[in-house]
């Protein structure tokens, strides 16, 4: 909870080593947090599962 706050004033921390590509956008997680993130034209946000979901969208592939 503590890391959320620290993230939700400073930022999230994007783990470039983690990055993955799901066939749409590259994605990973906040390296303090664990929040999923996703990469678009404007840079790296926080993953919307109602605003990003795409039936094309592949899982991590750790999970396929």
């Amino acid at each position: 909870m503590l890391k959320r706050i620290i993230c939700g004033i400073f930022g999230h921390r994007v783990d470039r080593r983690h990055v993955w590509f799901d066939d749409l956008d590259f994605r990973t997680n906040c390296r303090r947090c664990a929040t999923p993130m996703v990469r678009t034209l404007h840079g790296w946000r926080e993953f919307d599962s109602d605003s990003d979901h795409d039936e094309t969208r592949l899982g991590h592939p750790r999970d396929r």
